[in-house]
């Protein structure tokens, strides 16, 4: 079960906008990363509600770029 934080930062729009963390219900880490202006944008990383890393990369205008880490496996996303 995942729940949200109120402090999250909203630009004028009331889009997610600058560094966020969410966490689960049992206090781990959920995901962690930046938005601009609601699109999720530069370095993310993502955990599973036992603290166990679900995955890590970049964005660029919503679209995952370069080297990532899913599962444990590594996928290139080219630009």
């Amino acid at each position: 079960m995942q729940t949200k934080k109120d402090k999250t930062p909203l630009n004028k729009k009331g889009q997610p906008h600058g560094y966020w963390e969410d966490y689960y219900s049992n206090g781990q880490l959920w995901y962690k990363g930046n938005y601009v202006n609601g699109i999720r944008h530069g370095y993310w990383e993502s955990y599973r509600a036992n603290g166990q890393l679900h995955y890590k990369g970049k964005y660029a205008n919503k679209k995952p770029v370069g080297p990532w880490f899913i599962n444990g496996r590594e996928i290139f996303y080219a630009d």
